[in-house]
């Protein structure tokens, strides 16, 4: 390790800083990570201990979230046409903040698969939106180090993860699970209001000049071709796709450490609630150092290299959880899955606005949908091993197996190039 490593996320996160939009962006993702970690991993202990559920319906209702990939993409498609993103998100965020409170309301598990149908559904538009809207302030600013910038802010979301499990775990353990779910339907409209500064100068060029009309502000916003490659269809290249199938099965081992990680261990190793919120918050404090830098080094050795590394070392942070019988066991997991979450996470979007450069919403969402699908493949694989004598453990082996075949997929796919031209919009003659 050379003396100048230790300072890429000092530089990476001071660079982030000084500019108001991506800061905006950085402090909606820790709040966003904040409302996520707080209801997500209450949601299995919520079902199992409240609603008195067994382990394989725990997995069936993660199926309610099945059509979120479709909604995710086609909401995704139609933004890239829309004049702000503000505004979409902003009606995404009430109808999830509506299902969070209806959530802890339900009295029985039929009703919380209804709930879950009517709301899983839009689950993973945020996220897209807004890394849509980060990509198109990289390129508006011709950010030479756009994956070292991307992995920075994605940063926030890991600072939220490491803040919301011990919330959602502290009220969950003062005023019920119920309460819990509730409250954090708050937390869903919170991370809008630092998305300000960055909504803003999206809306300012747009409506500078002719761009201010519709169906030229998509002209007038800077666009970013990869060298070498031909313009996407608006479906997106074959490409995109395999990428999506190659996220789809890495990131099914994370749905399962997310909903069975909880079941292990304050169900089955007999962890108490607020050691295992510890447990959770490590890895996303490790991910404030490992994103940053897995950023610096895609943006040096190429992104597909570093998200291979990363596929490898998720797959042993699986191993680690098959084979715990302590928490020491469970804090090993977690370190290794807080290497892979920061690649693939943190640089998955990145890679796959570059697959098409054209459609920036459309490819964050295509990203992020197969992020949601793994919450039905994660369900499927609950469903048919949870209740089995040794189901947890054969579980995260099966996470293990799917992370290595993305690993394989990833090696036989062409990457796009790295090095990347910005094309200057109307209003910006000659800028690179």
């Amino acid at each position: 390790m050379t003396s100048s490593q230790p300072t890429v996320p000092r530089r990476s996160f001071a660079r982030v800083w000084s500019h108001p939009g991506y800061r905006g962006v950085l402090f909606s993702l820790v709040l966003s990570g904040i409302s996520v970690s707080s209801y997500v991993p209450l949601m299995s202990l919520f079902l199992v201990q409240t609603l008195r559920v067994s382990g394989g319906s725990v997995g069936l209702f993660a199926l309610t979230s099945l059509a979120s990939p479709v909604v995710g993409i086609l909401v995704g498609r139609l933004s890239d046409r829309l004049s702000s993103r503000l505004r979409l998100l902003l009606v995404v965020s009430l109808w999830l903040a509506v299902g969070r409170v209806a959530m802890g309301l339900a009295p029985t598990f039929t009703v919380a698969v209804v709930v879950g149908i009517a709301f899983g559904a839009f689950g993973g538009i945020s996220a897209a939106q807004v890394f849509a809207l980060l990509r198109e302030l990289l390129e508006r600013e011709a950010e030479p180090r756009q994956a070292t910038v991307t992995s920075t802010v994605r940063t926030g979301y890991s600072l939220g993860w490491a803040i919301g499990p011990l919330i959602g775990t502290v009220l969950a353990a003062g005023l019920g699970y119920r309460t819990a779910l509730v409250v954090s339907g708050l937390f869903v409209l919170l991370p809008l209001v630092p998305l300000r500064p960055a909504a803003s100068m999206q809306d300012g060029d747009s409506k500078s000049g002719e761009a201010g009309r519709p169906g030229v502000q998509a002209a007038a916003r800077p666009t970013q071709e990869v060298v070498g490659e031909p313009t996407r269809a608006s479906w997106g290249a074959r490409s995109l796709w395999l990428f999506a199938v190659i996220c789809l099965l890495a990131l099914t081992g994370e749905s399962l450490r997310i909903t069975y990680l909880p079941i292990l261990a304050v169900d089955r190793l007999g962890i108490s609630l607020w050691l295992f919120g510890i447990v959770v918050s490590v890895a996303p404090v490790v991910e404030l150092v490992a994103m940053p830098a897995a950023g610096a080094l895609a943006d040096r050795f190429g992104l597909k290299r570093v998200i291979l590394a990363g596929l490898i070392v998720g797959a042993g942070g699986f191993a680690a959880f098959a084979t715990s019988a302590s928490v020491v066991g469970l804090l090993l997991g977690q370190l290794c899955n807080a290497c892979f979450i920061a690649v693939v996470l943190g640089l998955g979007v990145t890679y796959a606005q570059r697959l098409h450069p054209d459609g920036v919403g459309f490819a964050a969402s295509v990203f992020f949908a197969a992020q949601s699908l793994t919450i039905a493949t994660g369900g499927l694989l609950g469903l048919a091993l949870a209740d089995r004598p040794s189901g947890l453990p054969e579980l995260f082996l099966t996470a293990v197996v799917l992370n290595g075949l993305a690993a394989v997929l990833l090696l036989l796919t062409k990457a796009p190039r790295d090095r990347i031209t910005t094309r200057p919009g109307p209003h910006e003659p000659g800028r690179r």
